[in-house]
């Protein structure tokens, strides 16, 4: 069960109500609370999708996975970064390749645009 209602209750929140006021926000918060926030955020904001931006793949993976549980699974997407430096002979995974194509098509439609974007920094 989704947790959406606690997240909408954080909406009197100030420092949430002052992020919600501006137009681009940088916004430090403890680990603990990450998800609670962001998904605050994106319960009370009328902009979509909020894109967090993270250090690492695993931290965006455990990000949108936590998330999932304060929204609905379909309201967050991930978006990995290629496992390979740019010019390598290698090709990514058809994983990383099929996922990217996934939250970009999402993105490009309005109805099925999720709320938030977790990706790692490299993406």
């Amino acid at each position: 069960m989704p947790l959406t209602a606690l997240a909408t209750s954080l909406r009197d929140e100030a420092a949430l109500r002052d992020a919600l006021g501006r137009n681009a926000v940088t916004v430090a918060v403890p680990e603990a609370v990450r998800a609670a926030y962001i998904a605050s955020l994106a319960e009370t904001s009328s902009r979509s999708p909020i894109v967090v931006a993270v250090p690492t793949v695993a931290e965006a993976e455990l990000l949108a996975d936590d998330l999932g549980t304060w929204l609905t699974p379909d309201a967050v997407e991930w978006f990995p970064a290629w496992e390979t430096l740019p010019f390598e002979r290698v090709s990514p995974s058809t994983e990383t390749m099929g996922r990217r194509m996934r939250v970009m098509w999402r993105l490009a439609d309005p109805a099925r645009c999720p709320r938030v974007v977790v990706a790692p920094i490299r993406a």
